[in-house]
């Protein structure tokens, strides 16, 4: 009876032996035949940041000036009037984001100098702007700013440029409107006029010029056509003709003589070629001013 239990015992352990080790070959059968888990792909980086390049805007003197800031504590005391800016606004120009609609913001670019600039000319950093991707989120202009922010900028980067004309103003009983240049005031488009002028060519470009110092000889409001001629002579950048400050410079005498008799200008850069009149290239270069472009 005790030998056929422990025959018994045996079998059954056999038999659970058996059906292990079955058990353990489909397993590896399986394992052996199954491919291999795929691995998730990993996340692709994302894409690189592009911005548009300009490559007729150029960057205004006003910014290129030795420690420049557009944060002064001094204020001007005369104010570029709404035409006035807008006039600025069109020269300056902007780049607006895509899809173009009436709320389209302002996006950032990169200059004719790969200056990182956005709104209305307001440079942003002597850099491109890819390479200045934690400097515009931190300043908000990254995706874009407003119309109004825009022209918030550019009434704040004119604060340099009217605190060096206005320098070269004489206070009339502490009333910088009645001041003069010279021997007249300057009427509100004369004002605008030079600021964008100065903007454009920067400062000491317009302290040191022939233009200063022919406002300060004349006698009246809109006396001597030798200012105009003095505007339309800055019409170099980098070397080179450019006939978008030409045309900048036109409108500026344009502004200057509003409501008087404009002096005749040339308004192409070919103009004495044209005329069989003998050229006298006496253009001077805004980036490098009037004494170092004879």
């Amino acid at each position: 009876m005790q030998t056929t239990t422990t025959r018994r015992r045996l079998t059954s352990a056999l038999g659970c032996a058996a059906a292990c080790i079955t058990a353990l070959a489909l397993v590896a059968c399986t394992e052996a035949t199954d491919p291999a888990p795929t691995p998730s792909p990993a996340p692709e980086a994302p894409a690189a940041r592009v911005f548009p390049k300009v490559a007729d805007k150029i960057t205004a003197g006003a910014f290129l000036e030795p420690g420049y800031s557009s944060r002064t504590e001094q204020q001007p005391l005369r104010a570029v009037s709404q035409s006035g800016l807008d006039a600025l606004k069109l020269y300056e120009g902007e780049v607006l984001c895509e899809p173009l609609t009436e709320a389209s913001m302002h996006c950032p670019y990169d200059d004719s100098s790969d200056f990182c600039t956005i709104g209305h000319g307001h440079l942003v950093a002597k850099a491109p702007c890819a390479t200045l991707i934690p400097e515009l989120t931190e300043a908000g202009f990254l995706d874009g700013i407003s119309k109004t922010e825009a022209e918030d900028l550019l009434r704040r980067d004119l604060a340099s440029s009217q605190l060096s004309l206005e320098r070269q103003i004489t206070p009339a009983e502490d009333n910088l409107a009645n001041g003069v240049v010279g021997k007249a005031p300057l009427t509100e488009t004369q004002y605008d006029a030079l600021v964008s002028f100065i903007f454009n060519v920067g400062g000491g470009g317009f302290t040191s010029s022939t233009l200063l110092r022919v406002l300060k000889e004349r006698e009246a409001v809109a006396d001597s056509a030798e200012i105009a001629r003095q505007f339309t002579r800055w019409t170099k950048s980098a070397g080179n003709h450019v006939q978008g400050l030409l045309n900048r410079r036109n409108h500026e005498v344009d502004q200057f003589f509003a409501g008087f008799e404009r002096p005749e200008t040339k308004r192409t850069l070919n103009a004495a070629r044209a005329a069989g009149e003998p050229e006298v290239d006496d253009a001077v270069d805004i980036r490098v001013g009037e004494a170092s472009s004879q």
